[in-house]
């Protein structure tokens, strides 16, 4: 008797239109993949480019806050916000700038090196551009000036405090805070007789005010480099580049009567 002959066994594979369908999904499921991480990483980016704005904003507004919490009671006039103080420097005049100069006591190893015998000093707050005109990474910045005891007591015994005025360009100041859109400050004095909180206005009894309120706005270094250095841009607070992007922070600080 013959032995049966074995069937031949059947071999299932993917059928040509099977794998194309996988390859496609699998070639849908990749592309939408790397989207949704390029999105994360841009979003990242931005993020941590807003968080440096953020830091550096609030930095120059606490080392603003701490020489007004320290101010020093000088001769009438030595306190200077709004146009006079505007008028001291070469900031770019708009009408959501200010500036700020007074004396303000600074301990004598926070000065720079010198005869600073005392801690008696003048510090001065501005917006100024850094940078060459007309040059992609012009940006306007808050600068910090700053005037030695020893130089601070000359100009004050020859009544000289504000006749030299200070450079204002930012280039031998203090950079303090990047890519700052505008500065504003109020200083207010209490009405003790009820009348309430009235704007400061110095005289001979009062040489300081009572509080002062400070606002920094900042953009991002990504936002910063889309201006391209125009001025005009960078004043113009009602386009949407700097309207998306901008971030105020407010303090209010409580200045030290002498």
């Amino acid at each position: 008797m013959k032995p049966h002959p074995e069937r031949p066994r059947t071999c299932r594979a993917f059928s040509l239109l099977e794998l194309l369908v996988a390859m496609t999904v699998t070639v849908t499921l990749a592309i939408f993949l790397m989207e949704l991480l390029d999105q994360s990483t841009l979003l990242w980016k931005k993020n941590e480019t807003q968080s440096d704005a953020c830091r550096e904003a609030r930095a120059g507004l606490s080392v603003l806050a701490g020489d007004l919490a320290n101010a020093f009671a000088g001769p009438s006039g030595s306190f200077l916000t709004g146009t006079d103080a505007l008028a001291l420097v070469s900031a770019v005049p708009s009408a959501g700038e200010d500036a700020i100069f007074f004396l303000s006591s600074v301990p004598s190893k926070a000065q720079p090196s010198g005869n600073n015998r005392s801690d008696i000093c003048q510090v001065g707050y501005y917006l100024a551009f850094g940078g060459s005109p007309g040059t992609p990474g012009r940006t306007l910045n808050l600068y910090r000036y700053f005037r030695g005891s020893d130089e601070t007591f000359s100009a004050l015994d020859e009544d000289s405090l504000y006749s030299v005025p200070p450079s204002g360009s930012g280039g031998d100041d203090e950079l303090v805070s990047s890519n700052v859109t505008a500065l504003r400050i109020r200083a207010y004095s209490f009405a003790w007789d009820g009348g309430g909180v009235t704007p400061f206005v110095p005289n001979g009894d009062e040489s300081l005010p009572d509080v002062v309120d400070i606002s920094v706005s900042a953009i991002d270094a990504q936002t910063a480099r889309g201006l391209q250095g125009n001025e005009k841009a960078w004043l113009d607070a009602s386009q949407p580049a700097l309207r998306q992007a901008v971030q105020t922070f407010t303090t209010r600080v409580c200045v030290r009567q002498n």
